[in-house]
């Protein structure tokens, strides 16, 4: 009975362990730079929306993503809990200088 009880635990685990990575995968974002924990995605859109952050303007902020395993979160709002530093990713994102 333990054995079968195992078996269905596994089965269950490795199909919603599927559909997650298939969700996210469908969203089209692609990996930009790994930093820290977090991954830096981003992804084709078709309305750009600019944000200020501290004297940058982050051109197209939407499209991009900060992911650590199922946590996912906006640039900006990554930026503001201190998951990374805007130093980390000015590389790899565009921004100009809100003033």
């Amino acid at each position: 009975m333990n054995n079968v009880r195992a078996i269905i635990i596994f089965v269950v685990f490795v199909f919603v362990a599927g559909i997650l990575i298939f969700a996210f995968s469908k969203d089209n974002y692609v990996e930009i730079e790994r930093i820290n924990q977090y991954v830096l995605y981003e992804k084709d859109v078709d309305v750009c929306i600019d944000k200020e952050y501290e004297g940058y303007l982050i051109v197209c902020e939407n499209k991009y993503l900060l992911r650590s395993g199922l946590y996912r979160v906006g640039l900006v709002d990554g930026i503001e809990e201190e998951l990374v530093r805007f130093d980390e990713i000015e590389a790899y994102i565009e921004y100009e200088d809100a003033n």
